[in-house]
């Protein structure tokens, strides 16, 4: 969860190894509990919304997560 749009006015938007780890943890847990098959930031769940959300920077790394977990996209 966060705002990872790159804005100037907004000094947290900086994605680090730490956030991507963290990510990548937390799916591959709720994987182990759930038949979770998809992958995806909320723009790509409400299509034809005006979203930008969860951000561009963490988008950039979707298909990466999504690659690495053997998910789809929503």
């Amino acid at each position: 969860m966060g705002d990872y749009d790159e804005q100037w006015w907004d000094f947290d938007d900086t994605l680090s190894k730490s956030h991507i780890s963290a990510a990548n943890s937390l799916i591959k847990t709720l994987k182990t509990i759930f038949p979770v098959r998809k992958l995806g930031g909320h723009k790509e769940f409400l299509p034809g919304k005006n979203y930008t959300c969860p951000g561009n920077l963490i988008m950039d790394k979707m298909k990466q997560m999504r690659n690495k977990h053997g998910l789809s996209k929503p």
